[in-house]
């Protein structure tokens, strides 16, 4: 068990499917968040704003399959299969209605999980992600959608490329710590591998703006209506 800040933090590991997927569970609350790690982070990114949430609800943070120290199965790289697997693990968790919180790659396939699951959600926290038609991009997301392979990617140093993504945050000193599991994370090709998630974008956010616009109520009721509840936008912007 690791602790910081007033929190105790635990990270362990679980079945969901057949996939080994890491995560950490707060107190048991009336509320639940479900909280996915953005890329090319871990779940570890949610450490500076656990002890304030986790006094009100109970918090369930997951390294998505691919991502962070999860098992990567080749059918959950894209946004669509990925949006279906917050649903199983909602599930897994015992989580019937929970907010999620879904920065940087878990933006689009939480959307897509609000979209083809009408309900399933209470609400959603996204954003700082590839999640407009047309796409709107920038930094090495950009550069990892238009290259022509993966190649370049492969031969680079992982440790090199994380630490150039996470230059981009500010206003937060990174723990070593916290550096070291991020660096960890996307070891051997594993940064590369997860890369293929985000180069399904340009085929899938389409298809997310379509199915939005025939969900029941749309997407619009689930963006930002947990920000208020969870109080996750301040101490968001005190770390980045």
């Amino acid at each position: 068990m690791t602790t910081w800040l007033n929190a105790s933090f635990e990270m362990r590991f679980r079945f969901i499917g057949a996939l080994t997927v890491r995560f950490a569970a707060s107190q048991d609350h009336s509320d639940h968040a479900l909280l996915l790690s953005p890329w090319p982070e871990s779940l570890l990114a949610f450490e500076p704003v656990w002890w304030r949430l986790a006094q009100r609800t109970h918090l369930v943070a997951v390294d998505l399959p691919g991502f962070g120290h999860s098992q990567r199965s080749d059918s959950l790289l894209s946004p669509r299969a990925m949006g279906e697997f917050i649903i199983a693990a909602a599930d897994a968790f015992g989580l019937k209605y929970p907010h999620v919180v879904a920065p940087g790659t878990g933006t689009a396939a939480a959307l897509f999980a609000a979209a083809l699951h009408p309900g399933r959600l209470r609400s959603l926290v996204a954003g700082s992600a590839a999640a407009a038609v047309p796409l709107q991009l920038g930094g090495m997301v950009k550069d990892i959608i238009e290259a022509p392979d993966l190649d370049g990617f492969r031969r680079a140093d992982p440790r090199q490329l994380v630490n150039a993504a996470l230059s981009g945050i500010s206003r937060y000193t990174l723990p070593e710590s916290v550096r070291d599991d991020y660096l960890a994370s996307y070891q051997g090709n594993r940064f590369a591998e997860s890369a293929r998630y985000l180069r399904s974008y340009p085929a899938e956010l389409p298809v997310l703006a379509a199915e939005g616009h025939r969900s029941p109520s749309g997407l619009a009721c689930y963006v930002n209506l947990a920000i208020d509840y969870l109080d996750f936008a301040p101490a968001a912007r005190s770390t980045r």
